[in-house]
């Protein structure tokens, strides 16, 4: 399994921690495996992963490196498009803390 260094920042990760966590504990989807292709646990993991790049308050703006697994990149994208359909974009921003678009440019940058 191959894996990527990414340099990012808190304020690129958290929405997509919001994201996952949406995803797990927010919305109801009945068979995660199946709707997703990977497991409850395995988003929960990489939810976990993401959170401990957290930077105290004021710090957010500082770079760190994130390394991600091919399959974390494809839990991101998966969770990202299965969000969409469970909140709808008037209530998107405040669910998840960033608008539909600045989420896809987050998304992007972190996964490409």
């Amino acid at each position: 399994m191959m894996s990527i260094s990414k340099q990012t920042k808190w304020n690129d990760l958290w929405p997509i921690v919001n994201i996952l966590n949406e995803i797990c504990n927010g919305v109801q989807i009945k068979d995660l495996k199946k709707a997703i292709g990977f497991k409850y646990e395995e988003i929960m993991d990489l939810l976990r992963k993401i959170s401990s790049y957290e930077v105290e308050e004021g710090n957010s703006e500082n770079t760190q490196i994130i390394e991600l697994s091919d399959n974390e990149i494809e839990i991101i994208k998966k969770c990202f498009d299965e969000i969409l359909k469970y909140i709808e974009e008037w209530e998107f921003s405040t669910r998840i803390g960033v608008s539909i678009q600045e989420a896809r440019d987050l998304k992007e940058k972190l996964v490409n």
